[in-house]
């Protein structure tokens, strides 16, 4: 028993909790009238309820042990103006460390917002350059250059320095934003010459076989060929815009 109670006693004050409850409940399994588990076993549970249980468990072992009467005294009277009575009584249960207090985050009203892209200090310059090929991909796909610098401003960083950022990613945005569509209408401009020319293909093999077996039918392909025009001229103007 002293065994799994030393370290049981080891996990409470190395704050686990729940080894150190495991532990303790394999001890009292062993020797169910130890005083001394239950009144450990009472620092290591979470509610009040069950502390209480295992400090009356104490007092009907021991009604004499001062530190369970003292710990049944304070749960009972405890009150919400004098909480750290109860911590008081339990001088072997760990006491939790207080937070350290985090830095308040720059609101858009605490901004230097004249403060420009050179003028940034370099965590909050390298945290706006993160936002680099998201503000690319939205510049690309048309998105309002005025909404993205809100949205950037809401995160915390100045206006002017903002302004900077986006408009020096804008013609790259743009160049690449231009390459994409002349690749389109390239495209579009191919598949349309080889509809034009499967039409134009198909309608002379047509005439030649006509020909051959003495027939005044011929077929023109139509539809090949005017689909194919078509895109051969958007795709030719588009790409030719694109150009410059």
């Amino acid at each position: 028993m002293n065994d799994l109670l030393e370290q049981g006693i080891t996990a409470l004050q190395n704050g686990d909790k729940i080894k150190a409850r495991r532990l303790f409940s394999r001890a009292i399994q062993a020797h169910p009238q130890s005083e001394q588990v239950w009144l450990w076993l009472s620092g290591a549970v979470d509610s009040e309820e069950e502390r209480l249980m295992c400090l009356n468990k104490v007092l009907a072992l021991n009604p004499g042990n001062g530190a369970a009467r003292q710990g049944v005294s304070a749960i009972r009277q405890k009150q919400a103006s004098r909480p750290t009575e109860a911590v008081a009584a339990f001088p072997w249960i760990p006491r939790p460390t207080a937070e350290r207090p985090r830095p308040a985050q720059p609101t858009f009203y605490t901004l230097d917002h004249s403060c420009t892209l050179d003028q940034l200090p370099p965590e909050q310059r390298q945290a706006l350059e993160g936002f680099t090929q998201l503000v690319a991909q939205e510049l690309v796909s048309r998105r309002s250059r005025k909404e993205i610098i809100e949205r950037l401003i809401k995160r915390g960083f100045p206006r002017t320095a903002v302004k900077q950022f986006v408009n020096g990613l804008a013609p790259a945005s743009f160049s690449r934003d231009r390459m994409l569509r002349r690749r389109r209408y390239g495209k579009m401009m191919i598949t349309g010459l080889f509809l034009t020319l499967f039409g134009v293909g198909g309608t002379v093999v047509t005439y030649i076989v006509a020909q051959k077996l003495g027939s005044s039918y011929l077929y023109i392909y139509y539809g090949a060929i005017f689909i194919g025009l078509v895109n051969f001229v958007i795709g030719f103007i588009g790409w030719s815009v694109n150009q410059f």
